[in-house]
């Protein structure tokens, strides 16, 4: 059911996407559906939610295995990257049907997006202390950080002519590089993170 909803919701967005059209896909009853899961708005929030809570779970997995502002800034960069390469479909869902969860289940997901966030709030904020970093305004530091990282799941391709642990270290030097970061390569290059990187 939940696979089913994840196609259909990326293929043609929650809006125009109906419940029998996710039981049919499912092969299931829509009253199997119901029974089981409840209503559309349940499906989404499910993939949604096991979307951010996987990121949240590589992060801090990633940021475990590093020890300084630098080595943390660029394994919140792997991770990020990392997670979207391997679930596209649920970073695009994620992203474009934010809007369409109820005034409720939004405020629970914005709720995990910030505890996210606030991963990269602290270390900024710690680099910066240290002097690791030279970042004037840290919030939107951060913004244009995440923005970066997040945008790579747009084009990448399994099937490209980079693979996902080439982008991520690099990535991750761009980052770093724009938080005026004098370490010229970001440790641990080409070892992906650690963790659980699948959404479900």
């Amino acid at each position: 059911m939940r696979d089913a909803a994840l196609r259909l919701f990326a293929a043609r967005g929650y809006a125009a996407t109906g419940i029998r059209d996710v039981a049919r896909d499912a092969g299931i009853t829509t009253a199997a559906l119901y029974h089981y899961m409840g209503g559309k708005q349940d499906l989404l929030l499910t993939i949604m939610r096991e979307g951010m809570h996987g990121l949240l779970e590589l992060a801090r997995a990633s940021l475990r295995e590093a020890t300084t502002p630098p080595e943390e800034l660029a394994a919140l960069a792997r991770a990020h990257i990392t997670f979207n390469g391997r679930n596209l479909l649920e970073t695009y869902v994620g992203d474009t049907e934010i809007r369409s969860l109820d005034d409720a289940n939004r405020g629970r997901l914005v709720k995990l997006r910030d505890q996210y966030e606030e991963l990269w709030a602290d270390v900024i904020r710690r680099g910066v202390e240290s002097g690791d970093f030279q970042i004037s305004d840290q919030k939107l530091f951060r913004l244009a950080a995440i923005q970066m990282v997040n945008g790579v799941a747009y084009w990448y391709r399994p099937s490209g002519e980079r693979s996902l642990t080439a982008i991520a270290d690099e990535f991750a030097d761009f980052v770093l590089a724009m938080a005026g970061c004098p370490t010229a390569k970001s440790p641990n290059r080409n070892r992906a993170p650690k963790g659980r990187a699948k959404a479900s």
